[in-house]
């Protein structure tokens, strides 16, 4: 479904990029062969889909935390600023 999306972005009618439709006809091929392999090996794809997965909560649920420290330090910072106008 992410290909269909892709579509008007091809019909474009602003200035043409050089090798545009070059990038777009690879990342097509790409998807076809990931769904091809992802049909033939369902078993391996599906542990490898759960790794990835892992890893990008993972980082996901470190940048949440480093967030969540950064605004407590930028909500007390503009506390103090507005407690001293």
């Amino acid at each position: 479904m992410e290909q269909v999306g892709r579509v008007p972005a091809g019909l474009d009618r602003g200035q043409p990029v050089p090798g545009r439709r070059r990038v777009g006809a690879a990342d097509a091929g790409l998807a076809v062969v990931a769904g091809i392999v992802v049909l033939v090996y369902p078993a391996i794809s599906l542990a490898t889909l759960a790794i990835v997965l892992g890893f990008w909560l993972l980082l996901y649920g470190i940048m949440e935390i480093v967030l969540a420290f950064r605004l407590r330090q930028a909500g007390q910072a503009a506390t103090r600023i507005a407690t001293a106008t």
